[in-house]
């Protein structure tokens, strides 16, 4: 996803909304802080999985654990799982719908983010229940 150009007046969003490596960083930072944990066994004995000739991290962005031998990313366990959606992509519809004060149509949010309005549809819907579960954690 390309920057948009924005005049002076409009907020830039910020930089894991158009870079998928720091969306990915920022998300398990938010989630596991400096300890991530496998979802599947709940223990800490976990490290990235890395190409072999580049040393890069995979681009799936997944981890496994040295315990269940099982991969996981960020998105598991989540409403973003199974989700063929970009995590920087995630954040940008999180970002755009924080702002908009009356919520955001499928429409404004397919012509924002650059995907179909199948897709805008999608999100909204697991927008929306993101911030139910996140109404229903704080009471």
């Amino acid at each position: 996803m390309t920057r948009p150009k924005h005049d002076a007046d409009t907020p830039t969003p910020p930089e894991v909304c158009f870079d998928e490596q720091a969306a990915v960083e920022y998300c398990e930072q938010v989630r596991w802080g400096d300890t991530p944990l496998c979802p599947h066994c709940q223990q800490a004995d976990v490290y990235k999985m890395k190409d072999r000739e580049t040393g890069t991290r995979n681009k799936r962005f997944l981890w496994r654990c040295r315990r269940c031998d099982k991969h996981y990313s960020v998105r598991w366990g989540t409403v973003l799982q199974g989700s063929g959606i970009q995590l920087s992509t995630w954040c940008r519809a999180l970002w755009e719908s924080s702002r908009a004060p009356h919520g955001l149509s499928p429409q404004q949010l397919s012509r924002c983010l650059g995907i179909t309005h199948r897709s805008a549809k999608f999100v909204i819907e697991r927008v929306t229940q993101m911030q139910i579960f996140a109404e229903n954690e704080r009471m």
